[in-house]
């Protein structure tokens, strides 16, 4: 499963006018765009649901452009995510929501994957994915869990 670039890019998005902005000053789309490589035309129609959700604030003016609506700490990455592209929703694409979704058997475990996604959406925040101390702890726990399941598949192999 991948997440859409729509995604990827409005993380990007929101990291970027937090970034060049300072949380002060408002940061135009075409900053952004020689920032990410991302054209200004798909960055403007990223903006417009991350302001409707309280994501991104519009300033107008000369010195116009955006900014964070609330801290980086208060923002997190299940926020954007479900902005630009809608509640995390497995269970309803595998077992449908109408009446026959009691009998699919395999709903359960699309809740459980749905309930432990949106989890860890929620558990980083923008400013989690801008510090250096946070994003070096993420990296240690990534590599120990990998030599956890390199360990566990090679110890399954053995038997």
């Amino acid at each position: 499963m991948r997440l859409s670039s729509r995604v990827r890019r409005a993380v990007r998005l929101t990291l970027e006018v937090c970034r060049l902005g300072d949380g002060v000053k408002p940061v135009r789309l075409c900053e952004v765009a020689r920032a990410t490589g991302i054209s200004k035309r798909f960055l403007e129609q990223l903006a417009m649901p991350l302001t409707h959700q309280s994501i991104l604030r519009g300033v107008c003016g000369r010195n116009g452009g955006y900014l964070l609506a609330r801290g980086a700490e208060e923002i997190t990455i299940g926020d954007v995510l479900r902005a630009v592209a809608g509640p995390v929703d497995l269970a309803a694409t595998n077992c449908g929501r109408d009446g026959s979704a009691g009998s699919c058997e395999s709903r359960v475990f699309w809740l459980l994957f749905e309930q432990r996604i949106n989890q860890m959406l929620d558990e980083f925040t923008i400013a989690d994915a801008l510090d250096k101390k946070s994003l070096r702890s993420i990296r240690e726990v990534l590599e120990l869990e990998t030599r956890k399941d390199i360990r566990s598949n090679l110890s399954s192999k053995g038997k």
